[in-house]
């Protein structure tokens, strides 16, 4: 019974990618992210017949409905992207671009002079023990308050949501030595996710490439696609070394393959979410994906991870995958989070719906795709840092939207 409800489950996504290809004719954005789910569903269907390390519990159909049901909402503004509204699209003024351009860079080699080589020997960049280490250490690390800020650690999370824009934006204006220094900055963020052991910053960079390619290619010409596609084939490359060493540090003495730890941390969020997620047992009420708003209203938030699965002690929690949408419902609770989901939305959907993007438009697009799509893992923007990230984006959008309409007012 188990095994047809996740044949039926991936179907029902791969369905609803070939109806949606039929209706517009072409491969997009909401293409893309169809196809990612379609892929990831199959996936489940693999891990919980065919690898045998994990035990898992029988499949049910309702919770593959509520969350389709949560995935195609969230989506629908990305489903709604149309190409056409980015042609002949007006850019922010040239000098406050090219000073948040600057700003990236120099934070970027700051992380690298004074973080990452300082903790960090580039010797072992491919050691797949000595990033297993790396990774031991930040755990050890958590919850460890030592007082010291790392400014650079910080200006990272404040640009890291603008860095592909960022680089598309000089790649169209032909600011090459920009151009340079922003595709520095992305190995940057390659080495630093090596140096603490983490895969998940790597999945980041490798999925923010699809929407950056989608969002731009109608104002890009062939030559500019051709070059795009081998830059990004190196970068690729790079990442799946240090992805692959990294598995194989952390996971070599395990009785399951590099292959199967790959299949499960890429599709064992549909499972977890069909065996607990609907009834966990309780929820967190906010303490993971808002803790900043908990805060600010004057409730506790807990410390760290370990101190919030231990207080809350769910059947699941963020030790497993489940999906943006798990992690909204173990905080808030199956009718909550529907709720939530619905409101936001509405209020992406009803910010798409302009006649022509800007690139504030853009850098929404770009803070729900990484929602629906790196949020295949968890909520994207949880934890005080997460919640701080969304402020920053909101801050850029007002940022490009108000120098876009102070040079369309010049013109």
């Amino acid at each position: 019974m188990s095994f047809f409800v996740l044949v039926a489950n991936a179907f029902a996504y791969l369905l609803t990618f070939v109806l949606y290809i039929k209706k517009i004719g072409s491969f997009n954005l909401g293409s893309f992210v169809l196809l990612f789910y379609s892929l990831l569903a199959f996936l489940a269907v693999y891990l919980f017949s065919f690898v045998d390390f994990w035990t898992f519990n029988d499949i049910q159909i309702f919770p593959f409905i509520y969350l389709y049901g949560c995935l195609m909402i969230s989506c629908r503004a990305l489903l709604k992207f149309s190409g056409d509204k980015v042609k002949n699209m007006v850019l922010p003024d040239e000098k406050i671009m090219n000073c948040i351009s600057i700003c990236i860079i120099v934070s970027h080699i700051g992380l690298l002079l004074f973080s990452i080589l300082s903790s960090f020997s580039i010797s072992g960049l491919f050691d797949p023990n000595q990033l297993a280490l790396n990774y031991d250490d930040k755990l050890d690390s958590v919850g460890v308050d030592d007082k010291a800020v790392n400014i650079f650690g910080v200006l990272k999370n404040v640009f890291g949501d603008l860095l592909w824009i960022m680089i598309m934006y000089n790649w169209i204006k032909g600011n090459k030595l920009l151009i340079i220094g922003l595709l520095f900055s992305v190995v940057v963020v390659i080495l630093d996710g090596l140096s603490g052991g983490a895969r998940g910053s790597l999945v980041r960079i490798v999925l923010s490439v699809p929407f950056v390619y989608f969002a731009f290619a109608p104002i890009m010409n062939k030559r500019m696609k051709r070059t795009f596609i081998t830059s990004i084939i190196v970068v690729f490359s790079l990442i799946l070394i240090g992805f692959l060493a990294l598995t194989f540090g952390r996971f070599s003495d395990s009785s399951f393959s590099i292959l199967d730890i790959c299949v499960y941390y890429a599709s064992s969020n549909f499972i977890y979410f069909n065996n607990y997620a609907l009834d966990a047992g309780g929820i967190r009420y906010g303490d993971r994906t808002f803790p900043l708003l908990r805060s600010l209203l004057g409730f506790d938030t807990a410390g760290d991870f370990f101190e919030r699965r231990s207080m809350y002690d769910l059947e699941l929690d963020d030790s497993q995958f489940s999906f943006f949408v798990g992690d909204f419902v173990l905080d808030f609770g199956p009718f909550y989070a529907f709720l939530l989901i619905v409101v936001f939305s509405w209020c992406f959907c009803r910010s798409a719906s302009v006649k022509k993007y800007d690139l504030g438009d853009i850098l929404l697009f770009s803070f729900l795709f990484r929602i629906c799509v790196n949020g295949f893992t968890l909520f994207p923007y949880a934890e005080f840092a997460g919640n701080l990230r969304i402020l920053y984006i909101l801050f850029f959008v007002f940022v490009f939207k108000y120098f876009t309409k102070k040079r369309i007012t010049i013109l």
